[in-house]
């Protein structure tokens, strides 16, 4: 059996399995969709797939009896359980010492050795969107000119911030949500194993929005949740001390910030779902590049975020889609 179920993405997964059968499975994927709905465990189990003793043995299995996520039982699907298994290669590009431009240079120039067993080899790039610069420039090339064998998986919930270059040369698969069912199946399955009876906080279901980093987030903010709803409300009624008080708090939040925007980005879609406004539909486009310009641009948070609370709080959200010249990105710029 698979080292981690899969709850969900049934036409992706049999897609991805029809392509192996016929040997066409592209050499760079492109996995792009919400965070926290599985893209990660989909890309380590095809992964897991090619690289099975038992079905790179022999011919080639039919795509309708091919085992996704391998057999369970043969040596490389061992050591793949204990995330051992030396030709999967996971870089996280939200953490700076994996991704920066040295570390990922060595990385590559790895590839010019055989893999280590099998005949594959796979590098899967976490939060992919935020690969910029020279290590984005490295990449591209391996991308060009890919060796036999290997396979390279980028993964993003922001694929409009990745280099067109890189879109270019890769396959894209798209991830949806999940149902409200695979959802719970999921929670219930990261639930500790010594709880008798596992339960899942119905109320959080529809704010979570089929992903469960986003179900585990809300559980995290759970007590303060009511508070930061409010304060997003009055701030949108033009509370503009709110609004330098709320982002002066979160920019002393450095730990915690990305988790902080991410329920924030939860707490406003519900308001856009019910108010339809383009106040709303400004903030969540501003605050969905927040993280990319703290973590890898590392503009000072004070400013940034005191802009964007301001924004919201400013009684004329419309001139900001009119007028291109007032966006933050353009402010950052100049």
């Amino acid at each position: 059996m698979n080292s981690t179920p899969i709850f969900g993405h049934q036409r992706v997964i049999e897609a991805l399995r029809q392509a192996i059968a016929k040997n066409e499975l592209h050499h760079t994927l492109l996995f792009s969709g919400p965070e926290g709905i599985g893209k990660r465990i989909v890309a380590k189990n095809l992964a897991a797939t090619l690289l099975c003793d038992s079905q790179q043995d022999g011919e080639e299995k039919e795509a309708p009896t091919r085992i996704f996520g391998g057999c369970g039982q043969c040596h490389t699907c061992t050591v793949f359980r204990a995330g051992n298994l030396p030709d999967i290669f996971t870089i996280s590009c939200s953490e700076k010492t994996s991704s920066s431009t040295e570390a990922v240079r060595e990385l590559l120039h790895s590839l010019r050795l055989r893999p280590f067993s099998g005949k594959y080899r796979f590098l899967i790039f976490d939060d992919a969107h935020l690969l910029q610069g020279q290590a984005a420039n490295a990449l591209l090339k391996s991308l060009e000119e890919p060796r036999p064998g290997t396979f390279f998986i980028l993964i993003t919930g922001k694929p409009h911030l990745m280099l067109r270059t890189i879109h270019s040369r890769a396959q894209r698969w798209g991830f949806h949500r999940l149902n409200s069912e695979d959802l719970r199946s999921v929670i219930r399955s990261n639930i500790q194993e010594d709880q008798e009876s596992p339960q899942v906080d119905e109320s959080l279901l529809p704010l979570a929005d089929g992903s469960y980093e986003s179900y585990r987030l809300l559980e995290q903010f759970g007590s303060i949740l009511e508070e930061r709803q409010s304060a997003l409300q009055k701030i949108a009624g033009g509370d503009r001390a709110l609004a330098l008080e709320l982002g002066s708090s979160l920019a002393q939040t450095k730990e915690t910030l990305r988790d902080e925007l991410l329920c924030l980005h939860l707490l406003a879609r519900k308001e856009l779902a019910g108010t339809h406004s383009v106040q709303w539909a400004t903030f969540l486009f501003e605050l969905g590049e927040m993280d990319y310009y703290l973590l890898k641009r590392n503009f000072a948070p004070l400013y940034l975020l005191q802009n964007l609370f301001l924004h919201l709080a400013d009684p004329h959200p419309e001139r900001y889609v009119v007028e291109p010249s007032s966006t933050l990105e353009h402010r950052i710029a100049n």
